[in-house]
Formats: structure tokens, C-alpha cells, sequence
């Protein structure tokens, strides 16, 4: 039998939920992913030890708040001492990461927040987080140890964007001065131009090859508007910088062609969605040429 040398990966909970689907795709795609499928399975009919061996990460899947007990990760724990864990929470945990009951060293993050955050560490843990890299079963001094580590020591380089041909920039809409400035930072530290374009539905500059639109925290307003913004037919991507997205949201988004970065948003992120939408359009234009 050939033996698959893929990133190992457990999923525990239920998958129902519409916003955890593009995750598990992903994972799917990605990683040897297996499936518990809820609290019954991981507490009484775990299969043998022997298929545990190599698993490195244990994604649980929270719907709603106390959908898994703590019982289930101190079971999990046991079969998987050295593994990364994980709860992804959904729509309805909103809050949970300030006043839910947190299971100790295990990493929460939002359904939106997911991919961006966990793509990297999990394909190949070049991610610069501590609280990735560290086992369940470390320490507190040691945690904060590698967090002081961390700190003293001078971030990586955050990668450059792809080379945009000369005199072509970053188109920058945003309501407020300091998102303006926040996000022409990050496309400046990723070694790109910033340009502030003061309409969303009005003709980007000639200059613009891709867009970063800092929206509210609602995407109510957006579809009415964009269904006939020039930028759209003149094919220009778009990242959209949304608080607190609705899986509404992000499929509105999606059927406009516009990518989306949950706030509040780390530069690593940005940056690596930013260059994916540029190289893919590289591609298509290669392509049409």
C-alpha cells in the first residue's frame, strides 16, 4: 500500500455547518484528513491506536457553543500528546474568544478566520506563530518562554508581493484616514505602491492592478452597488477588509469575484491573499494573450 506522505489531520465535530465547507475542502485537498463525526465517536468508538501515529493536528469544529465538551479534547489529548490543536467556531460562537471557556492549549480562531491563519502552518509550518508550533502539553513557562523568544527577536521578512509591472500600484479604498494608512503600510512592507481611490464604484485609476476595499462591518450595501462597477468588468481582483463577516457575506463576495480578509488582519495574511489573487490573474491574462 502506498503510504501517504501528506500532512496528517483529524477533524472532530459535526460538518454540517455551511461555513466550515470551505476548510474542509481545503483540507480535503491538501492534507490526509480523517473525520469524527461528533461527541459519541470521540469519546467511545475511537478506532485503534495505530492509526494515530503520525497525525500532527486535531481540528475540532464548534457550531455552537458547548457543541463538544472539554471531556472530548482531554480524550483526544490522550490518544495525540504531541499533536497541534485547533477549535474552529462558527456563526453562532461569536464572543466565544472573550468570554467562552477556553480548553487550555488548544488555539481558537473564527470560521473566517480559518484559512488564511491555518494554510500555511498546516501545509508546512512556516508560519512565524508560537501558539502554532507548540505541543498541547507544554508548559506554561514554556509558552511564555517562546513568546518572549519571539518578541526579541526581529520578524522575518514578510515576502514581496509579485512583480507589478512599472509604474502599476494597489488601488486603497477605505472610509477612514487610519484604515487608508494601515493598509498602504502593509502594500509598502510587501513591496508594492499604494493608491488611494476615493469612490468603490467610481473608475479606478489606469494605473491599479488589483483593489483593497475596507468595508464595515456589514456587506449589506455592497452587492447593489459593485453588480456594475467598472473595476468588475475591467476584470481588476479585489480583497475586501470585512469585521466580522456573515456567511452571507462571504458568498455575496464570492458570486462578485471578490476575495475576502476577515478583520482584524495580520500583514502574513494579507499579504499571501493579496498575492494569490495577483498571480492568478497573471495566469488568466497569460493565458488570454
Amino acid at each position: 500500500m502506498t503510504r501517504d506522505h501528506r500532512r496528517q489531520v483529524w477533524v472532530v465535530g459535526s460538518r454540517e455547518a455551511a461555513e466550515f465547507q470551505p476548510l474542509l475542502d481545503w483540507l480535503s485537498e491538501t492534507t490526509a484528513t480523517r473525520f469524527a463525526t461528533g461527541r459519541e465517536t470521540a469519546l467511545s468508538d475511537l478506532p485503534t491506536a495505530s492509526q494515530f501515529e503520525d497525525a500532527l493536528w486535531v481540528v475540532f469544529l464548534s457550531a455552537r457553543p458547548d457543541s463538544l465538551s472539554r471531556e472530548t479534547v482531554e480524550r483526544w489529548q490522550r490518544w495525540f500528546p504531541l499533536a497541534r490543536f485547533v477549535v474552529v467556531l462558527g456563526s453562532w460562537c461569536e464572543g466565544e474568544t472573550r468570554t467562552g471557556r477556553p480548553w487550555p492549549g488548544v488555539a481558537r480562531v473564527y470560521w473566517h478566520q480559518v484559512l488564511p491563519r491555518l494554510m500555511a502552518p498546516i501545509a508546512n509550518e512556516d508560519d512565524t506563530s508560537a501558539e502554532w508550533r507548540l505541543a498541547r502539553t507544554t508548559t506554561e513557562a514554556e509558552r511564555l518562554e517562546a513568546t518572549v523568544t519571539k518578541l526579541l527577536h526581529v520578524e522575518p521578512t514578510i515576502p514581496p508581493l509579485p512583480a507589478l509591472p512599472d509604474g502599476q500600484s494597489i488601488g486603497i479604498w477605505s472610509l477612514t484616514t487610519s484604515g487608508w494608512e494601515s493598509i498602504a503600510d502593509a502594500c509598502r512592507l510587501c513591496g508594492a505602491t499604494p493608491r488611494r481611490w476615493h469612490c468603490v464604484t467610481s473608475e479606478p485609476p489606469d494605473d491599479v492592478r488589483a483593489l483593497v476595499i475596507d468595508l464595515p462591518d456589514s456587506c449589506d450595501f455592497v452587492e447593489p452597488h459593485w453588480q456594475a462597477a467598472t473595476w468588475r468588468r475591467r476584470g481588476i481582483p479585489a480583497l475586501a477588509l470585512v469585521g466580522f463577516p456573515r456567511w452571507e457575506d462571504c458568498l455575496g463576495l464570492e458570486q462578485l469575484g471578490v476575495s475576502l480578509l476577515s478583520k482584524p488582519w495580520r500583514l502574513v495574511d494579507f499579504q499571501r491573499q493579496l498575492s494569490a489573487l495577483l498571480k492568478s490573474t497573471a495566469s488568466i491574462r497569460g493565458v488570454a494573450g
